[in-house]
């Protein structure tokens, strides 16, 4: 019986394992095409976008900074169809 538990855990870490490499690879996917789409839409929005991460901030964050808004980017008052 105890070899079968042991078993039976193994799988299912496998399984979480495998699930949670599926999950991060769509997510690097989604990265990849949202930094192309950036590219080919400018090249000075991909700087914005590097900063706006150093600043763990949304992908607007910079160009709101830089326009003197950051207190309402902070409290996210902005709403999120205001792109870049």
């Amino acid at each position: 019986k105890r070899q079968e538990r042991v078993a039976s855990t193994q799988e299912v870490m496998c399984r979480i394992w495998e699930r949670s490499v599926e999950k991060k690879a769509a997510s690097e996917l989604r990265k990849m095409t949202e930094r192309i789409r950036l590219m080919t839409d400018g090249g000075n929005q991909m700087e914005e976008i590097e900063c706006a991460k150093k600043k763990k901030r949304k992908r607007w964050g910079y160009q709101a900074i830089r326009k003197g808004w950051s207190q309402a980017v902070r409290s996210e008052s902005i709403p999120r169809t205001d792109k870049l």
